[in-house]
């Protein structure tokens, strides 16, 4: 009796093939028993996306199952249903319709699925909408036609509850890339002549996501080197993202050019912006390069998928790095008083303008020699850069007749000089 049971349910599995066009509502029934529920979740036009059946409460008692699951195929393409392997072979049926999916399992004659709670299949779609909207997905459990069953061993029907669940479809993830204002401008860098100098700053980037989270799974970072290579210069290259993970060139450094950066469990939520800080491990001097040699690090790139497992391709913005030079020798900075129109010419390659006071147009960069001129203020302040061992009579000129006191960091006056003076 129990296998003309089987038999009879197996025919009427079998007649479900022939079903279609139907689109169908499910209702969650109020019992107490087994529970099948449709996944949700949510993606980005035009993804691919793996729907979970799962199953509750089953308590090793299903036998069978007709599953009917209506989906909207204007938004959504049916590619394929995935079965559950760890299920006791069972028969495994599948088909699809122009809106409607049909599952069936049937267990081996007079057993149960091994089964409490778990996923019976998976269900891949490609997403069709363009835009963002919202799709169900939904058990058919009612009439007319055939509709969701559970079967026991016996070809007897069980209570059971069926959940719909719901695919929210977004506009395309966009990271937009950005450099962050705390980023380093050109500048002198202090190195030692016998030892490593280590976490030089070299850059300082922004990727914010917008859509769904991101993950990112490597930056790409071009090095450029003037006077030495990037090998020459620096013995690694290192990401630090919002101050924790840390990243190191996957390569080897050599010459100028592109390096990746292999990023483990970097997310960013959508609508987060997170840091990504580059350091540069720098060698001594000796043998390795010249002072006045100098290096610098854009961002080029990344590579990122959403929460789904999807590309990211929607990338936007930049994040050009400046180019630190490299000196042994600590600078004091002096403090450049002047009334009327002065010619500076600072004759130490080592020196540097850092007044915001100084209009960018009044200052010229020559093979190394930063020239300040024509600066017309009254009581105009300027800064530069000066080692300790330099005479500073001998790297400011005066070409008029004007006043001009040179005061240090400290505000200490250095000296006080004028035309007639022989500076």
């Amino acid at each position: 009796m129990k296998n003309i049971s089987k038999i009879v349910v197996s025919y009427v599995l079998t007649l479900l093939v022939l079903i279609s066009g139907f689109t169908f509502t499910s209702k969650a029934q109020a019992v107490v028993g087994p529970t099948l529920t449709l996944g949700s979740i949510t993606t980005t036009a035009g993804s691919h996306i793996i729907v979970p059946v799962i199953a509750s409460n089953f308590n090793n008692s299903v036998s069978a199952m007709d599953l009917l699951v209506s989906y909207d195929p204007t938004k959504l393409a049916i590619n394929s249903v995935i079965e559950n392997p760890n299920l006791a072979d069972p028969l495994f049926n599948e088909h699809y319709s122009s809106n409607l999916i049909y599952i069936s399992y049937l267990a081996a004659v007079d057993e149960n699925f091994d089964l409490n709670n778990g996923v019976i299949a998976t269900l891949d779609f490609t997403v069709l909408a363009d835009s963002s909207t919202t799709t169900n997905l939904a058990f058919k459990t009612t009439a007319p036609g055939l509709k969701s069953s559970l079967y026991d061993i016996y070809g007897t029907k069980i209570p059971a509850n069926y959940v719909g669940g719901v695919v929210n479809i977004t506009e395309n993830t966009v990271l937009t890339v950005s450099k962050s204002s705390s980023s380093p401008s050109a500048g002198n860098v202090q190195i030692s002549e016998t030892n490593s100098t280590l976490d030089v700053l070299m850059n300082k980037f922004k990727i914010k996501d917008q859509g769904l989270d991101a993950k990112i799974k490597k930056i790409s970072l071009s090095l450029t080197g003037v006077g030495a290579t990037p090998a020459e210069i620096a013995s690694s290259v290192k990401i630090r993202v919002d101050g924790g993970v840390y990243a190191v060139n996957d390569t080897n450094l050599g010459v100028n050019g592109i390096y990746e950066f292999t990023l483990d469990n970097i997310v960013i939520p959508s609508g987060v912006t997170s840091e990504f800080v580059v350091y540069a491990d720098i060698k001594h001097l000796g043998g390795n390069f010249n002072q006045g040699d100098s290096f610098k690090i854009d961002y080029a790139g990344v590579v990122a998928e959403d929460i789904n497992g999807d590309n990211i391709t929607n990338i936007i913005g930049s994040a050009n790095g400046e180019f630190q030079t490299f000196y042994p020798e600590i600078y004091d900075t002096f403090k450049i008083k002047a009334k009327g129109v002065v010619n500076k010419k600072i004759s130490n390659t080592a020196v540097k303008v850092i007044s915001s006071d100084v209009k960018k147009e009044d200052a010229t960069s020559v093979k190394g020699i930063v020239i300040v001129s024509d600066v017309k203020a009254i009581d105009t302040v300027i800064s530069v850069d000066l080692t300790p061992s330099e005479n500073v009579n001998k790297v400011v000129e005066v070409v008029e007749n004007k006043e001009v006191n040179i005061i240090n960091s400290k505000q200490e006056p250095v000296s006080q000089v004028s035309l007639e003076e022989s500076l």
